[in-house]
């Protein structure tokens, strides 16, 4: 069943439906909210549409950065996991070969 949770952002009330909790939700609409004041008060009179595309367009870099830094990561662990298993596999044969 798909909740109907009510947030605000920028002064402005959204109702939005989904599996989240309404906890969840208030977060993501506390962050979009404060994303959207920071980049108002330093931009100065812009539209909102203007506003809310910069805050899209700054947490979608923040999420491809994210992306990135866990496909790194994901490497790295299965590169070391890889080394392990060769030098337990070195270390188990009984016989090896020189």
């Amino acid at each position: 069943m798909k909740n109907a949770i009510e947030v605000q952002i920028c002064g402005r009330r959204y109702v939005l439906k989904g599996d989240a909790t309404p906890e969840h939700a208030g977060r993501l609409a506390a962050y979009v909210d404060e994303q959207m004041r920071k980049l108002s008060a330093s931009a100065g009179a812009v539209s909102s549409l203007n506003v809310a595309v910069l805050a899209a367009l700054n947490i979608a870099e923040e999420l491809f950065k994210v992306r990135e830094e866990k496909q790194l990561l994901e490497e790295t662990y299965e590169k070391k996991a890889s080394n392990l298993i060769d030098l337990l596999s070195r270390e188990m044969d009984p016989d090896p070969k020189l």
